[in-house]
C-alpha cells in the first residue's frame, strides 16, 4: 500500500493495470477477445504457462473483475463498467475508484494527488498480497496467484471532506455514485423473481433431463462435485424449485428450474444453484461481525453469484474475496471466499431477503466444519 507517492510508470506497469488500461480503451468486446488480450500480456510477463493449469480459468479473472465492479460479462461477451467513486460503508471518508481506467486518467489522478494534499490517495497494490501472506495461508494463495497478479490496483481515497469528494470527481470526469449498497440491494428482485425474468418454453423431445437432487459431500480434499448432484431417474418429474439440465448434443449443459408450472431456461447454473441452498435450507452461508471493517460474509467457492448480487458486496470493500480453507484440515470443510466489509444488514438482505437463504452467525472459522 502507498500512499500519495504511487509514480505513474509503476502503476502502469503492472499486469492488471495495462489488462484494465486495454479493456477501458476498447469498451466492449467478445471473450475470445478478452482471452487473447490476458494471454498477450501474460507472455509479456513469462507468466502464459501459468494459464495451462488446472486450477486456471479465465472466468476467475472475470469474475474478479466483476467483483471489483470493473466490468460485466455474458457467456460471450463483457463491456466495461462507467468510471465511478463509491463511498465505502461502514468506514468514515473511504471511497474507491472503479470501472473504466485508462492511462489518462491515471495519469492525472496521479498528478491531482501529487498537487493536493488536503486527502489522502491510497494505492493497493493486490498483486503483492502473496508476498504479506502470512505463512500459513501462502499455499492457498499461491494455488490463485495468477488470478492475484492480474488484479488491478484498488484506488481508495479517504480523510476528505464531505464537499471535496464532489471536487474530486469533477476534477477526474468521473460519476460520483449516491446509492449505497442497502439502497442496491434492496432494490434487487428476488431469487425467484430474477429466475422469472428468463424464458420459458417446453423441454426438446429428444432429451431426457437430470434433476438436482442434494449436495454432494466433501471429499478427502475438500471438494464438492456438482456432478455428482444430478440424478437421470428423476429428470422427468417436474417439481416447484428444482434444478435441471440436460445436454443438447455436443455442447454444454443447458439449466432450467422449474418454477409456477413454467420451465426457465437460465444462462447458467449460479441461480439455480442458489435456487436450491434455498430449497433444501442448506447451513452453507456464514457472517462474523467484527470490531473493524463491519463484518465477513463467508460464502463456499463453488457457489457463484450472479453479478447482480455480487455486486453488492464490490460496493463495500474494493478488493476481491479471499479463498481459503478455514481449517488447515481440508477434508472437513469446502474452500470458501471471505468477502470482508459487508455490514450485517446488507448480509441479511442479500442472503435471507433476496436469495432466501439461512444465514449463520458464528464467531470464528472452527464452526465452519460442524455444517459440513
Amino acid at each position: 500500500m502507498n500512499k500519495n507517492s504511487f509514480n505513474f510508470e509503476h502503476l502502469s506497469s503492472l499486469p492488471g493495470e495495462k489488462l484494465l488500461n486495454w479493456l477501458s480503451v476498447k469498451g466492449h468486446g467478445r471473450i475470445s477477445e478478452f482471452v487473447s488480450a490476458f494471454n498477450s500480456i501474460a507472455n509479456e510477463y513469462s507468466i502464459i504457462d501459468k494459464t495451462q493449469e488446472s486450477y486456471f480459468s479465465y472466468e476467475k479473472i472475470l469474475q474478479n473483475y466483476c467483483s471489483l465492479l470493473h466490468l460485466e460479462y455474458t457467456e460471450t461477451e463483457w463491456s466495461v463498467s462507467n468510471a465511478t467513486l463509491n463511498v465505502l460503508p461502514g468506514v468514515k471518508n473511504r471511497t474507491i475508484l472503479t470501472g473504466s481506467r485508462n492511462y489518462t486518467l491515471l495519469s492525472n489522478l496521479v498528478k491531482i494527488t501529487s498537487e493536493d494534499d488536503t486527502f489522502v490517495n491510497y494505492f493497493i497494490d493486490s498483486s503483492k498480497l502473496l508476498d504479506k501472506a502470512g505463512d500459513e495461508f501462502k499455499q492457498q494463495l499461491r494455488r490463485n496467484s495468477l488470478e492475484t497478479t492480474f488484479l488491478p490496483t484498488t484506488l481508495l481515497f479517504a480523510e476528505y471532506s464531505d464537499n471535496e469528494l464532489e471536487s474530486i470527481s469533477s476534477d477526474l470526469g468521473v460519476h460520483l455514485n449516491s446509492v449505497s449498497p442497502l439502497d442496491y440491494v434492496k432494490a434487487l428482485p428476488s431469487i425467484d423473481e430474477y429466475i422469472s425474468k428468463f424464458g420459458s418454453s417446453n423441454i426438446p423431445s429428444f432429451v431426457t433431463p437430470e434433476r438436482f437432487e442434494e449436495f454432494s459431500k466433501i471429499n478427502h480434499e475438500g471438494f464438492m462435485s456438482l456432478n455428482d448432484s444430478f440424478n437421470a431417474s428423476t429428470g422427468l418429474t417436474s417439481e416447484d424449485g428444482y434444478l435441471y439440465r440436460f445436454d443438447p448434443g455436443g455442447f454444454n449443459y443447458q439449466y432450467f428450474v422449474y418454477l409456477n408450472n413454467q420451465n426457465y431456461f437460465i444462462n447458467n447454473e449460479k441461480i439455480g444453484i442458489w435456487k436450491q441452498i434455498s430449497r433444501l435450507e442448506k447451513e452453507y452461508i456464514f457472517f462474523v461481525k467484527n470490531d473493524f471493517l463491519s463484518g465477513t460474509l463467508i460464502v463456499p467457492s463453488l457457489f457463484k453469484f450472479p453479478q447482480i448480487y455480487l455486486k453488492t458486496l464490490g460496493f463495500c470493500l474494493g478488493v476481491p474475496p479471499v479463498q481459503i480453507w478455514p481449517q488447515r484440515d481440508v477434508g472437513k470443510n469446502p474452500k470458501m471466499n471471505y468477502f470482508l466489509n459487508i455490514p450485517e444488514v446488507v448480509a441479511t438482505t442479500l442472503i435471507e431477503e433476496k436469495l432466501k437463504c439461512k444465514l449463520i452467525f458464528i464467531e470464528d472459522n472452527n464452526q465452519i466444519q460442524e455444517y459440513f
